[in-house]
């Protein structure tokens, strides 16, 4: 054969030398090269088998797999029990859509040469693909047994296993990978991305940072980058790198879902109604086009969206944790006597609001009804409220860092008939748990305010308030429905003390203190603009605020200034511990709630320590919480019907100090006997829902809404 790509003279060399320099050019990604070569093979033998088949490759990793296809088979014609051929048209006819039969071809390969590490892998991306997860596991695991040092083996291992839940175990596989090839960028920010998910954000921002510095326009990186930085508190540069790529992808969902988030956090409202126009129109567009939103279930909780729309971006999240999942894995064997065992899942038991409203539960449920089993996934914080809700659980199983998988085994294993989930799609949720439906029971409750989407969940705890008579269509559980309040608190477990001054606060001696100790992200211009109306109208009136970052409270102040309040009446009260907080809340003379996420916890909090909660009706379960309380305290006078006449009453409250005394007192007086704060009872509640859908389950009928009696 004459070879002249190399030298200006041309040279005769043999077909298998020529073969072996085109293969060496493919490898080295010199793919025109190759190309030239297999062909110049093929015009001498056209019947050359390696040579057709390869030429095949090249075309394949051009994107032009109708081209390649003939190639191979012909190569297949001469050779059919080549296990390399059938690999390549394995990988060929999945890039056509023909995916059946490319794991068909896989698996022969596989036959014809046990040893073929590549088939082995490839077939390991295949599986994955089909949501084959377990499968695809033990595919990538055998090529790196035949293989050790195998970059794209290791690299899929590692996804692999993190698709399962398993982030430990991924981080070795992904780490191997990203030293082997550290020129792939999809290997890099698999590797940073999985830091990410550890906590391990220095290492992960400055792999982000890295990638960022060749490859700016990967908006995906950008949006890792910005996550970091946000939970480092670096909020102005996360609000930055996200307008960046923001500007370069305006309707990339994953930037439009974090900027909104960061944005609202950090109470920084330039172009914030843009943001929120681009992030719902997103979300609307997609459901429109039946697609699944790729947006996250909490943040849609504070934009104006629909319970409905809350719904149906749900249920894709829901449906994706899913995917080639094992379900049910709950065995009958283990499902057979004794009381019934009820599993609650959070990962919440730590210094958080929802250990302080859980703080008396466990304690409190009858252990001759019951047996609770509590499978916690936080870190040990070695908190007060961590340590009164282990020691009061029957069974505290520690699951912190263990994969979906094996948690989700324990709970089977354990013999769990009705599973709480405390966690929905809030922040460290173990959806994939629910998805491999350890339990043939399992329940929605009181973490995530609103509908889970997930088939895999029966029921959903609420109320006559947040879940109302005619609004089933917008959750895709079945009701279970508390008499009172579906919100159980400990706060008859905190004494108030007598409340420290208020220059101790730094709140002024006289005139009016309205509060609203909400998380900034709930805060949006709507709602302030009526806040700062009151204030304008209600002198030396001051609102007091729960402290953030210094970016949330300079720009509070400045658009405080913009509508006419000086930014020195807005207070912004430290971090305190609970019993703390909720003593010197009695300094308080009204409590603002916010629009679309109200007050959950804060609210019972300001109840309890005697302070009026004003809010309006809402339109979805989070939106409704106030309500909930407020009606379940006694007192729906804090209710008006929209947030126009919110104002109005604030304005009135703030003005008439009759009023005013008269309000806090009727709070005061209420707090001893309120179904609100009777924990006691409802935990009652709960255990007799509990026993009714096991009952309805194990006589063989289907979930339906249940209404539990007073």
């Amino acid at each position: 054969m004459t070879m002249s790509s190399a030298n200006p003279v041309p040279q005769q060399i043999p077909l298998e030398t020529a073969l072996q320099h085109a293969i060496a050019r493919h490898r080295t990604g010199a793919l025109d090269e190759a190309e030239d070569l297999y062909r110049k093979i093929l015009e001498v033998a056209p019947g050359h088998g390696d040579a057709l088949h390869l030429l095949g490759a090249v075309l394949y990793q051009r994107g032009r797999p109708a081209d390649a296809l003939p190639l191979v088979e012909e190569a297949m014609a001469r050779n059919p029990n080549q296990s390399y051929y059938h690999n390549t048209r394995g990988q060929i006819l999945r890039g056509l859509g023909r995916g059946a039969e490319g794991v068909a071809d896989l698996e022969t390969a596989m036959r014809l040469m046990p040893q073929n590490a590549e088939a082995h892998s490839n077939l390991g991306e295949a599986l994955m693909l089909e949501g084959r997860f377990g499968d695809a596991e033990a595919a990538y695991r055998r090529a790196l047994t035949l293989r050790p040092v195998f970059p794209l083996a290791a690299a899929g291992l590692g996804m692999c296993l993190r698709r399962q839940g398993d982030l430990g175990g991924a981080l070795p596989w992904l780490q191997l990978a990203a030293v082997l090839q550290p020129e792939r960028v999809d290997f890099a920010l698999n590797l940073a991305s999985t830091f990410h998910a550890l906590g391990h954000l220095d290492l992960a921002a400055a792999r982000y940072e890295q990638i960022l510095q060749t490859h700016p326009q990967i908006s995906d990186v950008a949006v890792n980058l910005a996550s970091c930085q946000a939970l480092m508190d670096r909020r102005e540069d996360a609000i930055r790198t996200y307008r960046e790529a923001w500007r370069r992808t305006p309707r990339h969902p994953q930037v439009l879902d974090g900027l909104y988030e960061a944005m609202r956090q950090a109470c920084d409202w330039q172009d914030v109604e843009a943001v929120e126009a681009d992030f719902v129109g997103y979300v609307r567009d997609a459901l429109a086009a039946g697609q699944a939103p790729q947006v996250r279930g909490f943040t849609v909780l504070y934009a104006s969206l629909s319970a409905r729309e809350q719904r149906a971006v749900n249920a894709g999240i829901s449906a994706g944790a899913a995917l080639g999942l094992p379900s049910p894995i709950w065995r009958a064997e283990n499902l057979n006597g004794g009381r019934l065992r009820v599993g609650y899942l959070s990962a919440d038991v730590k210094e958080h609001p929802t250990a302080h409203l859980l703080r008396d539960l466990f304690r409190l449920h009858d252990r001759e009804r019951v047996e609770v089993f509590l499978y916690s996934t936080a870190a040990e914080d070695f908190s007060p409220h961590r340590q009164i809700i282990q020691s009061s659980v029957e069974h505290f199983v520690e699951c912190f860092r263990l994969p979906d998988k094996e948690i989700a085994e324990r709970i089977a294993a354990d013999g769990i008939q009705v599973l709480v989930d405390l966690m929905g799609h809030t922040r460290d949720n173990r959806i994939g748990v629910l998805a491999r439906r350890p339990a043939p029971v399992q329940i929605n409750y009181l973490g995530y305010p609103g509908s889970s989407g997930a088939e895999y969940v029966d029921y959903l705890i609420g109320d006559a308030v947040v879940t109302p008579q005619g609004e089933e269509d917008a959750f895709s559980e079945r009701l279970l429905r508390l008499p009172h309040c579906y919100q159980i608190n400990s706060h008859r477990e905190v004494a108030l003390g007598a409340p420290p001054s208020r220059s101790a606060e730094g709140l002024p001696e006289q005139g009016v203190v309205f509060c609203s100790m909400n998380n900034s992200y709930k805060i949006d211009p709507y709602i302030f603009d009526r806040w700062c109306r009151v204030l304008r109208e209600t002198p030396d009136s001051v609102l007091w605020l729960l402290q953030s970052t210094r970016e949330m409270q300079a720009n509070l102040q400045r658009e405080a200034e913009a509508r006419g309040v000086e930014g020195r009446r807005l207070v912004f009260a430290r971090r305190l511990p609970r019993e703390a907080h909720l003593t010197r809340l009695q300094l308080a003379d009204l409590f603002l709630d916010t629009r679309l996420y109200n007050a959950h916890t804060t609210a019972t909090d300001a109840l309890w320590a005697g302070v009026p909660v004003l809010t309006a009706r809402g339109d979805t379960f989070a939106g409704r919480v106030a309500e909930s309380a407020l009606r379940a305290l006694g007192f729906p006078e804090g209710v008006t019907t929209d947030w126009d006449a919110y104002a109005e009453m604030a304005l009135r409250l703030g003005q008439d100090a009759g009023l005013r005394g008269a309000w806090q007192e009727r709070v005061r007086g209420l707090r001893e006997g309120a179904a609100l704060f009777d924990t006691t009872t409802t935990v009652r509640a709960l255990e007799w829902g509990y026993e009714r859908v096991w009952s309805r389950y194990s006589g063989g009928l289907p979930a339906e809404d249940l209404n539990v009696p007073a």
